[in-house]
């Protein structure tokens, strides 16, 4: 007997079929359950090692800010000449104490003299003694640091102090505990910027402090875009779902651990699409079982589903599109927010530090309205070229001519153009306005049409450093003014942010400034410009 012809045969040739199908689907399922998954995993993977740099180079970041805010103020030549004269309590009080406390708002200021002891201190806490007997072994180690960095530091056999012997900050940070509080503390040489001062005393050193608390927290995560930032104790071991960045001092030791919660965009996006995925893998178990029960059926019917089936992915995959675009548009108009808040911020420092150094310096209060005022008209000057130039660039030829312009003086752009970034498009256009207000008050443009102003700009460095020269003739005879004000501190601060140095010389000729400007990511050249006077 064929069994090929019986009934029960026929039904089993005709359910193999579908048994192979079903378990295609669901081995399908399982692939695409499993794709999605290893997808989602390393994707948020990625962001959290992303994140972990991210916290790692934004704190180092605060360092170098801390180390540049100290160096500024240690780092210059007035600072070293009074430690053979009047460098006291009152002096470091009034120069570098109040300086730290008032642009910076540092709770702790110490300076240190020769023998480490303390000249003055301003610690936090009720019981300043008790303080400086939590961190004195600490400041000790940084000392001895500082000390050993200090003794390294040679000018050539037989050489006299000069203008082109420049030194470079001595500095060294640590982490400490005060009464359970992290503190980031930052400690720095007095010593010359330009050589000319040449103490017969051991220099003097000058720690800072800022605590690692709430505010430094939510800061480091607005800044570098870190959710639900906290301070966690030496030890602890990171929470499930957080990020830790351990806080270490001179010695390795970790005193503190930095944690966040990290971004999972991949797991958000997933979230938000598991009904859609969901549909999708039953649609694959259940799908092969209604094709065949459908045609065997009916065969209109199963023409019509799959119609319907072919318009429902094609709104999926609409759905899935919109919902990317709107995840894309809304971290574009977060990264805008952010970066307007930076700017808002580094504007509103700008004014404030201006305003300080302006009052700081004015005997009256006519003469601070009127010299504030000006100073911020050049801000405002400066921050126009940049929002025409969509805050990406400025040339230096088009800097020149917005502060220059405006004087109906003469003066000639000469040498190379080189393209600026907005930080050096800020600090050159100050420059150039305290240049400019110098030469109409007591240089050059002081005396009628007679003067002049050349600025010419040469490469001596191959390529790699470029020198500007500010040189005023047809003047009266200028002599170096009795004290350093905003302005001469300006331009040294100029200098020193270019990579290049500078220098002022005032002679029988007139003022001659020269800043050199190293190229970097914020300087690129451009080849020679026209060469221009204005006005004719």
């Amino acid at each position: 007997m064929d069994l090929r012809k019986r009934p029960v045969f026929r039904r089993l040739q005709a359910s193999a079929p579908v048994g192979l199908l079903i378990v295609a689907a669901l081995l399908s399922a399982l692939a695409v359950l499993w794709i999605v998954n290893s997808a989602r995993v390393r994707t948020d993977q990625i962001a959290a090692e992303r994140e972990q740099r991210v916290a790692e180079n934004g704190f180092r970041q605060r360092i170098k800010d801390m180390q540049k805010a100290v160096t500024t103020e240690t780092v210059w030549d007035d600072a070293v000449r009074h430690l053979d004269r009047s460098f006291d309590r009152a002096w470091a009080e009034a120069n570098m104490v109040s300086f730290f406390q008032e642009t910076s708002g540092y709770e702790l200021v110490t300076v240190l003299d020769a023998k480490g002891q303390p000249i003055l201190s301003h610690l936090p806490g009720p019981d300043e003694n008790r303080t400086w007997t939590q961190v004195r072994g600490d400041v000790a180690r940084m000392v001895d640091s500082i000390r050993a960095r200090e003794v390294m530091i040679q000018r050539p056999p037989g050489a006299r102090p000069s203008k082109t012997l420049i030194s470079a900050p001595v500095d060294v940070t640590t982490v400490v505990r005060i009464d359970g509080q992290p503190y980031l503390l930052t400690a720095a040489l007095v010593q010359p910027d330009f050589g000319t001062a040449e103490p017969s005393k051991m220099a003097p050193v000058v720690v800072v402090g800022d605590a690692i608390d709430a505010k430094f927290l939510k800061n480091l995560g607005d800044a570098f875009l870190l959710h639900d930032v906290k301070l966690f104790p030496p030890g602890v071991a990171a929470p499930a779902g957080m990020s830790m960045l351990p806080v270490r001092n001179l010695e390795g030791r970790p005193l503190a651990a930095i944690g966040w919660t990290p971004e999972a965009p991949a797991g958000d996006l997933v979230s938000h699409l598991w009904l859609p995925l969901a549909a999708l893998s039953l649609l694959l178990l259940i799908g092969p079982i209604g094709l065949v029960v459908w045609e065997q059926r009916r065969a209109s019917q199963l023409q019509q589903r799959v119609a319907e089936r072919d318009a429902a992915m094609i709104e999926l995959r609409a759905t899935m599109d919109s919902m990317v675009q709107l995840q894309d548009h809304t971290a574009r108009q977060k990264v805008l927010l952010d970066e307007l808040n930076h700017r808002v911020k580094n504007s509103l420092a700008s004014v404030q530090s201006i305003a300080l150094q302006t009052l700081k310096n004015a005997t009256d209060m006519d003469e601070f309205g009127e010299t504030f005022q000006s100073r911020l008209i050049a801000l405002s000057q400066t921050h126009e070229l940049l929002v025409n130039g969509r805050w990406s660039s400025v040339t230096l030829s088009a800097l020149l001519r917005q502060h220059l312009d405006h004087y109906g003086k003469r003066y000639a752009i000469e040498g190379e153009d080189l393209l600026l970034s907005p930080n050096y498009t800020t600090s050159l256009g100050l420059a150039f306005h305290e240049l400019a207000t110098n030469a109409l008050k007591y240089g050059a443009w002081s005396k009628g049409d007679r003067g002049m102003v050349a600025i010419r700009v040469e490469d001596i460095g191959d390529g790699e450093m470029f020198e500007l020269t500010w040189t005023e003739r047809g003047g009266p005879e200028v002599a170096s003014p009795e004290r350093a004000g905003f302005g001469s501190r300006l331009l040294r601060s100029v200098g020193l942010e270019m990579g290049g140095g500078s220098s002022t010389h005032y002679g029988p000729g007139g003022l001659v400034y020269r800043v050199g400007i190293a190229v970097c990511d914020g300087v690129k050249p451009l080849g020679l410009v026209r060469a221009m006077a204005k006005p004719a």
